[in-house]
């Protein structure tokens, strides 16, 4: 019994470290590790255990007293149960740390994988190449620690292996080639700085190697993403579509702008990072819009700023710019109007009781702990479709069909704006007072207020992973 829960523990531990960096199923190697661990310290037992702190405190205010009073008796009590409690943490304090990461509040991991984050985080290439190296070997271990989830780990296990480093400044490179937009961004950056001299040398090398015309810039960025796009992703089974039906979800087809995405996948690989006092502002006028971008609203294209200049995550951790390919997903479509509904079976399942109010904090804990048990009751494969809040790109693609963004008021958009020092905000848009369909900013994750409605989606995993991984 030791050696397996040696065993157990063990294979706890490195789901946790594989979760930070394979976030496409981090969800999934949470549930695992929670599943692994509860026999040995389950959810109470953590909490009694984490709350002893508070509880030897107490103890030992009473001891004081006790002392004070010539309590000898009292004094001694207390000393032995103070004594109890530190020996239970010492003796569980592994499990308690495992606990800690899985019971409370689990931060949102960051893809190390995802272009142009280097700079955020300090990695270098050989800090990547090391951290991929180590993925491949802990999915290895698990493999040979947890039988269940043998071929899952194996399937991990060689996608790292054969992952292909995209480093930033391979990135950067590229896009030189293609548009002066990343020397605009650094030149604005540098201009609010006030840092002139190195204004003025961008400003001399710019000069000096020449610039592409802005409708060759947009032609050539399409032309060499589009060779990415890959195929349409298939409807759901009618058997599926049904059941979803019951619970408020109805089937739609979004079609991306294949030379927009294209485009904007072109040049984001470089984003500023805010800090937080810049996190809900406007976007400034940096790129030049493709042709099938000329004549949309100007929100429209200031989306295709925001996407350039901020750096977005998924609600997985992942760098999130919209697919190339048409996908098939389920949306809540309820009509959009002053009086949103406030109750569904969808809501039911996630142990909901409005739409309104809710910070992204709540909702996340809602989809981390029910999401999974809703997929399933659909006859879907939780490594294949995850329930989120509704995307950004899929708001504005269906909803320009269902009428959406008409509403004074904020729809939670899966995902987060990642600032500078590391910390996340979560998407929140669709207000006809700022932008419509193509209003994106973003809140702070416990922000509960009123203004802010809910709207679910089921979509595949696979829409979440890199960008061109």
């Amino acid at each position: 019994m030791a050696v397996q829960a040696n065993t157990e523990i063990e294979a706890v531990r490195l789901l946790l470290d594989v979760r930070k960096g394979d976030p496409l199923y981090g969800d999934r190697h949470l549930a695992r590790a929670a599943e692994l661990l509860r026999p040995h310290l389950d959810r109470d037992a953590y909490r009694g255990l984490s709350g002893s702190e508070a509880a030897e405190a107490e103890a030992t205010s009473e001891s004081q007293l006790a002392l004070l009073r010539g309590e000898w008796a009292r004094v001694k009590d207390l000393a032995a149960g103070v004594a109890s409690l530190r020996r239970a943490r010492a003796e569980r304090h592994v499990e308690i740390d495992l606990g800690h990461q899985i019971y409370e509040t689990p931060e949102i991991p960051i893809d190390p994988f995802s272009p142009g984050f280097g700079a955020l985080f300090g990695r270098s290439a050989e800090m990547l190449a090391q951290r991929r190296d180590e993925l491949v070997g802990a999915l290895a271990t698990l493999e040979k620690l947890d039988a269940p989830g043998r071929e899952f780990y194996a399937a991990r296990r060689a996608a790292f292996a054969a992952l292909v480093l995209t480093l930033d400044e391979e990135s950067q490179s590229a896009r030189a080639a293609i548009d002066p937009d990343r020397v605009r961004l650094e030149a604005l950056a540098s201009l609010d700085k006030g840092d002139v001299e190195s204004l003025m040398r961008m400003a001399d090398t710019m000069l000096a190697k020449g610039t592409t015309g802005d409708a060759d810039v947009a032609k050539s960025a399409g032309a060499q993403s589009r060779v990415r796009v890959g195929k349409p992703l298939p409807p759901f089974p009618d058997a599926v579509v049904a059941k979803a039906r019951a619970l408020g979800l109805a089937h739609e087809q979004r079609e991306p702008n294949v030379e927009g995405v294209s485009y904007l996948r072109a040049i984001a690989w470089n984003p500023l990072f805010p800090g937080a006092e810049e996190g809900s502002a406007a976007s400034r006028r940096i790129t030049t819009v493709p042709p099938s971008f000329a004549a949309a609203p100007k929100a429209a294209q200031q989306l295709v700023d925001q996407f350039a200049i901020h750096p977005y995550v998924n609600s997985l951790g992942i760098r999130y710019l919209p697919p190339l390919e048409t996908e098939w997903v389920l949306v809540e479509d309820f009509a959009e109007a002053a009086t949103v509904p406030e109750t569904s079976p969808l809501l039911d399942a996630l142990a909901l009781t409005g739409r309104r109010a809710l910070s992204r904090m709540r909702i996340e804990q809602s989809l981390r702990e029910r999401g999974p048990s809703v997929v399933e009751g659909l006859g879907l494969d939780v490594r294949e479709y995850v329930l989120v809040c509704m995307p950004a790109d899929v708001f504005v693609n269906v909803g320009a069909r269902l009428g959406w963004g008409q509403q004074p008021y904020w729809t939670h958009f899966d995902g987060y704006q990642l600032l500078r020092d590391g910390k996340l905000r979560a998407l929140v848009g669709g207000d006809a007072r700022f932008g419509g369909l193509y209003d994106v900013c973003s809140i702070a994750r416990d922000d509960a207020r009123e203004g802010v409605v809910t709207r679910f989606a089921i979509v595949r995993r696979e829409r979440m992973r890199t960008p061109g991984a």
